[in-house]
């Protein structure tokens, strides 16, 4: 028989974002590292980029990714989005992908 940890109104409030995150955790979560740019898909568009960033940075902070990623809090979405990538793939200026036809 299964076993129930948590109430439905547990799940909900651990499935989302702390009201308030502190400057540490921003700093340390939610600042992306060489590593870190070099895995984010290069030919997205910007939107793509810094919800994948997003994502990785969620993932690392709270140790999964919620449902909702709407509800990140400002200050998270600022501090992912404070690097070059977000407007340009700017490791790969001037580099075009080759392109394969079929017919």
């Amino acid at each position: 028989m299964p076993v129930q940890l948590f109430t439905e109104a547990d799940r909900a409030r651990r499935n989302r974002f702390p009201e308030a995150l502190t400057y540490e955790d921003l700093v340390t979560f939610f600042t992306l590292s060489e590593r870190d740019l070099d895995s984010i898909p290069r030919y997205s568009v910007a939107h793509n980029r810094l919800g994948y960033a997003l994502q990785l940075c969620t993932l690392r902070f709270m140790g999964f990714v919620p449902d909702d990623l709407t509800s990140a809090p400002p200050a998270a979405v600022a501090t992912a989005a404070h690097r070059p990538y977000a407007s340009s793939p700017r490791r790969n200026h001037g580099h075009r992908t080759s392109v394969r036809w079929r017919s």
